[in-house]
């Protein structure tokens, strides 16, 4: 075997919970392509219809469905399990492999189906809240895909279970367009007080979203913020905040207006 396929089969033996004659066979079955092999190699053992079928059991234990949902996500990629071995690949607690490789592992998606997302959809009840929780953080890397579910989501985003509100409002934030849509109902939650921070770390994953929208969105925070800086410094109590938002604005191409902001304090 060619030297860069031996040392790609060293790291798929070490990552996966396979046999190393299992791993072989998959290796070579999918043409020495790491990627869908690492992929298959982290699947659960049964099969996609079974789990989905116990997912979508109303009469089934609570705890049934939520096993077999964390299992039907690992179907996808990216997943708990695949970004677990990412990360490690950067901490560098793995084999070594080709930084062109370890990029093209990094860019790997595999998105469920519109069917699997409905079927995913339609099968929560109106007390499903722990497992539509779940499946929306579930869904965090596929916002396109479950566009066309936006407005139950922001439904879900409204809820009274604050695990499942913050969920949606993470989700949203990763559905294109979606922020613009669901504004005034992160402008109302920003206000509060016992939510504001919450609201700011659900938003840390968004991706191209306008940065004047976003500074004109935070101003009113940034606003007290300088009041407090005046009197009590730069680390009073919306600190944190404003690490959050110097956070959001900067993954959206606005991070330069903060500091600029900050600057105008200290003077």
């Amino acid at each position: 075997m060619d030297p860069k396929h031996q040392k790609n089969l060293d790291f798929l033996q070490e990552q996966s919970p396979l046999s190393a004659e299992e791993n072989v066979e998959i290796f070579d079955r999918h043409k020495y392509d790491l990627r869908l092999s690492l992929w298959e190699a982290l699947w659960p053992r049964e099969e996609k219809e079974a789990l989905f079928q116990i997912y979508e059991g109303a009469d089934n234990a609570m705890q049934q469905r939520l096993q077999a949902l964390e299992k039907l996500l690992l179907f996808y990629c990216p997943n708990p399990k695949f970004k677990a071995v990412i990360l490690d690949l950067k901490r560098r607690k793995t084999v070594k492999i080709k930084a062109t490789t370890a990029e093209n592992l990094q860019k790997f998606r595999r998105i469920p189906t519109k069917a699997e997302i409905l079927r995913f959809f339609d099968a929560l009840g109106s007390k499903d809240e722990a497992l539509a929780a779940r499946l929306l953080l579930g869904l965090q890397d596929f916002g396109r895909e479950v566009a066309p579910q936006e407005r139950y989501i922001q439904m879900m985003a409204e809820a009274d279970d604050i695990a499942l509100a913050d969920a949606a409002l993470t989700l949203l934030a990763r559905i294109p367009g979606a922020f613009v849509r669901s504004l005034p109902l992160y402008q109302f939650l920003l206000h509060q007080p016992n939510r504001r921070f919450q609201v700011l770390k659900n938003l840390q994953g968004a991706r191209g979203l306008n940065p004047e929208l976003l500074f004109s969105f935070f101003r009113p925070i940034i606003s007290d913020y300088e009041r407090l800086a005046r009197t009590d410094g730069m680390m009073n109590d919306l600190w944190p905040e404003m690490q959050l938002i110097r956070s959001i604005l900067s993954n959206n191409g606005g991070g330069g207006r903060v500091w600029q902001f900050e600057s105008e304090v200290l003077k």
